[in-house]
């Protein structure tokens, strides 16, 4: 095991609503409601305008960075896909980059488990919203195997998504045909 602090090679914090304006540049725009099952929706991405401005390169993810919630009652984290590259993350997200010791799915996987979230709620504070500051993040600590099980853990864990998003279009599919047929 290991504290994430211990594995993370570079930190992004969120874009301010600050900076949002009616004209600027245009920019897609992650907020929590993105994150779904591990990953971030890129067709729930909103685009909006901003100032153009140096915080708003920092803000910006790139493939296999991991972005995770830091506000509400749950925490999302999940992975960045080459589809969402250069989005910009909203202020009640996190995202950094993960050193070569660890697979970025490993750690998204552990986060978003009970025992994840167990962690990340216990290290939370707030009485009305619970928030997560940086340095509580980055001290939990995360199980790490060794690289091979890291690598069949991950092979799984794709598979299973691809099992889950194949389940989903299939209901969906068949709402669909009930509807027609009603």
């Amino acid at each position: 095991t290991k504290q994430l602090q211990e594995i993370v090679l570079t930190v992004k914090r969120g874009f301010s609503s600050y900076y949002f304006r009616k004209e600027g540049i245009k920019s897609s725009f992650i907020n929590i409601g993105d994150i779904k099952d591990g990953r971030v929706d890129a067709s729930t991405v909103t685009t909006i305008h901003v100032k153009d401005t140096g915080a708003l390169d920092k803000a910006r993810i790139e493939p296999n960075d991991i972005v995770i919630s830091i506000k509400g009652s749950t925490f999302k984290a999940a992975i960045a896909d080459k589809t969402i590259k250069d989005f910009v993350i909203s202020a009640n997200l996190i995202a950094f980059k993960l050193n070569d010791e660890v697979l970025p799915e490993i750690v998204v996987a552990y986060l978003n488990s009970s025992k994840g979230q167990s962690e990340l709620i216990a290290r939370s504070a707030g009485a009305v919203q619970k928030a997560l500051n940086l340095k509580s993040l980055m001290g939990i600590t995360i199980p790490i195997p060794e690289k091979k099980k890291q690598i069949i853990i991950s092979e799984y864990l794709a598979i299973f998504k691809e099992y889950n998003s194949l389940f989903e279009r299939e209901q969906r599919i068949r709402k669909n045909i009930n509807k027609k047929i009603i």
